[in-house]
Parts: C-alpha cells; sequence; structure tokens
C-alpha cells in the first residue's frame, strides 16, 4: 500500500520539483553563458588590439625588424597597401571579411576569431592592412561549456538532494497517516468480525445451551455496540459541555455492572473503593471516558485478574494488571490510533476519546505503568 502512495505522489512532486529546478538552472546557464561569450569576446578583442598597437608601433619605424613582435597565440597578416604586398603571413584564410558572418571589424569563421583593422600614417605615405587569428577564443568558449555543463550537473545533484529530504520531511507525516489509517481499517475489520463470528456461532448453538450462547451473543452485542460508539465519537466536532449536577458514585457502579459480561469472559473481577460523590459535569463525556478506561482496563489485563477501581472526591482511578506500557510510550498512549500492543485487539481511539472529552471538561488524565500494572487517574 505505502508503494502505491510513493508512485502516486512522490515521483510527481519529485519530478515537478526537479523540472522547476531544471528550467530555473537552465535558464540562469543561458544567462550566464551569454554574459561570459561577450567577456570572453572583449578579452580577446582587447588582447588583439594591444598586439595590433605593438606592430604599428613597429611599422612606424621599421618593417624589418616584425618578426620579433610577440603575438602569443594570435597569428597575424600584414599587407602592405602602397606598395601592395604581404609583410609578414600567419595563416592563408582569404575574403574572411566578404562573407556574412562579418560583425564589423570582426569575423567567424571554422571555430575561428578574426579581426581586421586597416590604419595608415598620413606624414609617411603609408597604409596598412592588419588581419589577426585567434583560435582562443573557441577553446575558451569551450571550456566555458564544460565548465558550465559541470556546474550544472553539480547543481542537479545538489538539488536532488535537496528534493529528496524535502519530499521526506514534508511526506513522512502523511505516510505516518496512511499508515495509521491502513491499521485502522484492518484492526476495525478485525474487531467487528470477531463478535459477529461469535453471534453467528451463537446462534447455530443455541439450542445445545441457550443460557450459555445467549450470553455470548449478549457479550459480543455490547462489544459492537462500544465499537459503534467509539467510532461515532471519534468524528463528532467538540461541543458545548452540558453540564448537570450528577451521582458520580452510582455512575460507576452502573459502568461496572455493565462491563461485568465482557470482563467475567476472561475470568476478571472488579475490586471497588468508592466514596460518595456529586459533580457539575457533562453525563455524556464522563460516561464515554469511564466507558473507555474500564474496557481499556479489560482489554488489557491478564486472565483471571482483577481490575481495581477508586474514586474520592478529587479523582478516579483504574488499575489493572498486565504488560507493562514502556516509558517512552506513556505520553504518546493518547494519541489517535496509538497501539503498543496488537495481541489485545483495539484500534487506538478509545484513548484518544477519553484525553479529547477530559479535556473538555478540564479534567487532567495521567497514566502510570510498572511492575506490570497500569493505572490510569483521571483529576476532576
Amino acid at each position: 500500500m505505502k508503494n502505491m502512495w510513493d508512485k502516486r505522489y512522490i515521483f510527481p512532486i519529485f519530478f515537478l520539483y526537479m523540472i522547476t529546478s531544471m528550467i530555473f538552472l537552465t535558464t540562469f546557464a543561458y544567462f550566464y553563458y551569454i554574459e561570459q561569450k561577450h567577456h570572453i569576446l572583449k578579452s580577446s578583442i582587447y588582447q588583439i588590439k594591444e598586439i595590433s598597437k605593438d606592430i604599428q608601433a613597429y611599422l612606424r619605424f621599421d618593417e624589418d625588424d616584425l618578426q620579433s613582435i610577440n603575438t602569443g597565440n594570435v597569428k597575424v597578416k600584414i599587407y602592405d597597401n602602397v606598395n601592395q604586398k604581404w609583410l609578414v603571413k600567419e595563416f592563408d584564410e582569404e575574403d574572411i571579411f566578404k562573407s556574412k558572418k562579418r560583425l564589423n571589424s570582426y569575423a567567424f569563421k571554422n571555430n575561428k576569431l578574426y579581426y581586421k583593422e586597416f590604419f595608415k600614417f598620413k606624414r609617411a605615405s603609408k597604409a596598412y592592412t592588419l588581419y589577426f587569428e585567434d583560435a582562443s577564443y573557441y577553446e575558451n568558449l569551450r571550456f566555458l561549456v564544460i565548465r558550465l555543463i559541470f556546474m550544472v550537473a553539480i547543481s542537479l545533484a545538489f538539488f536532488l538532494i535537496i528534493a529528496y529530504f524535502i519530499i521526506k520531511l514534508s511526506l513522512r507525516p502523511l505516510f505516518d497517516k496512511i499508515n495509521e489509517l491502513n491499521s485502522f481499517i484492518t484492526d476495525t475489520t478485525h474487531e467487528i468480525k470477531t463478535p459477529l463470528s461469535v453471534i453467528l456461532m451463537s446462534l447455530e448453538m443455541v439450542d445445545k445451551n441457550p443460557k450459555k450462547y445467549l450470553e455470548n451473543i449478549k457479550v459480543a452485542t455490547k462489544t459492537i455496540s462500544n465499537l459503534y460508539d467509539d467510532l461515532v465519537s471519534l468524528n463528532l466536532k467538540s461541543e458545548n459541555n452540558r453540564l448537570i449536577m450528577l451521582d458520580i458514585t452510582n455512575l460507576v457502579n452502573q459502568k461496572v455492572s455493565y462491563f461485568e459480561d465482557i470482563a467475567s469472559k476472561k475470568g476478571l473481577k472488579f475490586r471497588l473503593n468508592l466514596s460518595s460523590l456529586s459533580l457539575n459535569t457533562d453525563p455524556i463525556k464522563l460516561s464515554k471516558i469511564l466507558d473507555n478506561l474500564i474496557s481499556n482496563a479489560i482489554k488489557y489485563s491478564d486472565e483471571n485478574g482483577e481490575i481495581y477501581i477508586f474514586l474520592d472526591e478529587n479523582s478516579f482511578s483504574i488499575e489493572n494488571t498486565g504488560a507493562t506500557i514502556e516509558t517512552k510510550n506513556l505520553n504518546k498512549i493518547f494519541d489517535k490510533f496509538s497501539r503498543f500492543n496488537s495481541q489485545n485487539g483495539g484500534f487506538g481511539i478509545g484513548l484518544s476519546l477519553v484525553k479529547k472529552y477530559s479535556n473538555e471538561l478540564n479534567y487532567k488524565i495521567y497514566c502510570q505503568s510498572r511492575d506490570k500494572k497500569t493505572k490510569f487517574t483521571l483529576k476532576f
């Protein structure tokens, strides 16, 4: 079930996040490339112009010493316009600036940058045309592209890691709730199926021992009734308290009498120590609190054990023997759908209702568990 939710929700969210991240990275990389390309072009042109200045200085005074000029990776052609001859010719490309790729004094061909410049010395009656070939321009562009690809790959890997943790952290509560609901559905089906099976079996066997099997039907019916009440109460919104003066001692006795049949099936006995007490309270909410506390004590008690119920002017408490609740779970037992013992049935809503109604009545509910004894105390 969880894998289905993974495919339906995690992948679309992941792909949406990654697509938007890729769009952002692509846009950033594009504008960064344009800006850096312009910067590389300016740097190449600046380098060529510096070489051109050196050449012009040599041409002004001594044409024979041109070979000593350091042009680095830039190749040069120098044409004497007056004498119509080549003074220097380091590359053979011709008619470059007649092509459609001409851009003012610049042109691009075969992954190289070409630059053309004309100048003359008026007093000396000299005129020259300079041609430059720079192969480093496209090499720098290729390096820029490789660097961008590397940066984008690293960024995508980073976004991938971030996406993983974002999705994991944001959807973890959802998956926890899904798992809780799955367990809730499974447990609810089991809890309802068990008493129904008892009823059906008892109806088939009722002629053999009417008293025994009618008693079984009665207990199973009460179990279904309690389950139904819990499910209905689970979805109800908080309502205003309807306070009346209520005899709490009598109410506890009624609840014990109601649950005696269910308790007797496990060989359990109630031990009561009740003081006379009346409170101004909501009878429905307090009844649900007592129902769930007593039902919970029966459910998690060892067979043939005893359940102790105490009532005084300040509190109601109920204690049963059975598995000890771990200390780390004591703060979670009132959470909806929380279960820490799958062997005894239930689906983790009874104590959440106890907590809900206790809060609405401004009561305090506590749990203590040690030495295979668990005690719930309701402070009025």
